[in-house]
């Protein structure tokens, strides 16, 4: 039996890209755009709400903040590039909660 995976080679890498799943503390795109600003560095350490990515698409710009507070772990975009909706963009290690 032969089994085939009929995902994209893109959808794949994205799917390596997020750990497998698209959880709290992943940033991903909302839409399909282009990545105007990238606000932080690996290592970072970042407040839920902060601003991570400026996104534009259709001309707006659209600031995305971060889901939970933690420390910025992997950037997976640039400024300049062009990103697919749902694409990753900022992983976070989440804060333990005390």
């Amino acid at each position: 039996m032969i089994v085939t995976d009929l995902r994209s080679l893109e959808d794949q890498h994205l799917t390596r890209a997020s750990g497998g799943s698209g959880g709290a503390d992943l940033l991903s795109a909302p839409m399909p755009g282009a990545v105007a600003e990238v606000r932080v560095a690996p290592g970072d350490h970042v407040a839920a709400g902060d601003t991570l990515v400026v996104l534009e698409a259709m001309k707006l710009l659209q600031s995305l903040p971060a889901p939970v507070a933690g420390v910025v772990s992997e950037i997976y975009c640039a400024p300049g590039d062009t990103v697919a909706g749902h694409a990753p963009l900022v992983k976070l290690d989440p804060e333990e909660e005390t």
